[in-house]
């Protein structure tokens, strides 16, 4: 859910960085709308980026980002500066908000699917960097044995027929129409062999991480990283699960799995062993993982079938696309990566 409007006017919020953080502020521009309300901090000084949290963002959480991030600072890896406030924290509560100054870093996010071998492997290289400067460090799990325990097939398969419904009600052409419910009649087949799929997850190394590691949370000139951005999701996750989802999520490769060149996969993740190491096994049980991941979302055409969206259309289809790819192809990509 986005965080639309603050808890302070601009005025409020110009008087408070002058009392938190000490900085005489010019001009407050809202940056992005997400989990967090982002805005471009103009100062006397410098430019500065501030994040106001959603309620449910607890101090704990603050104290752990702003933790985690000196150690990978002190790691040299190009990550959030957060700037303390004049009482040494790394957040300030507000009207019962979590408030985050820190250097604002000039440069552009890539879009989905964008990026080129070489920055891919920057930015497998990096990850990997994180994982091993964290490795010692204590996170709480995400995708462990009680979120597999909680999938239910029937329910699933439920929901994707309801969806159905609503696509078949709407008013469009009918070549979209029966495009979104071949999609869902594949949700439905991938969904009953989801039990056969999680058995990939046992034994993987799990490891503390970004959480969120995606082409939105990296800030570049060019082809260069410049920074790492939000470790507002800090946890403990399957090394593999967020490898290969930055992949799929990142490289131009996978705007048509048509064209996937699985050398550049296998580059990718070869930068990334160099950091980091992982077992044969867990390597060649990247497909599958990666099958299983996205088959847990199943709310892809959801929004579409709600609202009709065409950029909703547009992500669901695609997603649809790689969960396919992967899942017809796992045994011929683990073998690949085998190797």
């Amino acid at each position: 859910m986005e965080l639309k409007d603050s808890c302070l006017t601009t005025g409020e919020l110009i008087d408070k960085l002058q009392q938190i953080w000490n900085i005489h502020v010019t001009k407050a521009e809202v940056i992005a709308e997400s989990t967090a309300l982002c805005r471009k901090i103009f100062s006397e000084e410098n430019d500065y980026f501030l994040k106001e949290f959603q309620d449910s963002y607890s101090q704990e959480r603050a104290r752990l980002e702003g933790r985690i991030c000196k150690l990978l600072l002190n790691n040299r890896l190009p990550v959030s500066e957060i700037i303390p406030s004049t009482d040494g924290k790394d957040y300030a509560v507000i009207k019962g908000r979590i408030f985050q100054l820190q250097h604002y870093v000039n440069g552009t996010s890539p879009t989905h699917n964008s990026l080129k071998v070489k920055t891919l492997c920057e930015a497998s290289r990096y990850l990997g960097k994180i994982h091993s400067a964290l490795r010692l460090s204590k996170l709480p799990p995400l995708f462990g044995d009680s979120w597999i325990s909680k999938f239910n097939e029937n329910e699933s398969i439920s929901f994707y027929k309801e969806t159905q419904s609503k696509v078949s009600a709407m008013a469009t052409d009918e070549y979209t129409k029966q495009k979104v419910l071949c999609d869902l009649d594949f949700r439905i087949t991938l969904t009953k062999h989801m039990d056969a799929l999680s058995k990939y997850f046992k034994n993987l190394t799990y490891t503390p991480s970004h959480g969120d590691y995606t082409p939105s949370q990296l800030i570049c000139k060019g082809d260069s990283i410049q920074k790492i951005i939000d470790f507002s999701n800090l946890h403990s996750v399957p090394a593999v699960l967020e490898l290969v989802r930055f992949y799929y999520l990142a490289s131009d490769d996978m705007k048509c799995t048509d064209c996937l060149n699985s050398d550049s996969l296998k580059t990718y993740i070869k930068t990334y062993l160099e950091e980091f190491k992982l077992t044969n096994q867990e390597i060649m049980s990247i497909p599958y993982v990666a099958a299983y991941y996205l088959g847990r979302n199943r709310y892809v055409y959801r929004e579409y079938s709600d609202t009709g969206n065409i950029q909703a259309l547009k992500r669901s289809a695609h997603l649809t696309e790689i969960s396919r790819y992967f899942y017809n192809n796992a045994e011929e990509i683990s073998y690949r990566l085998s190797k």
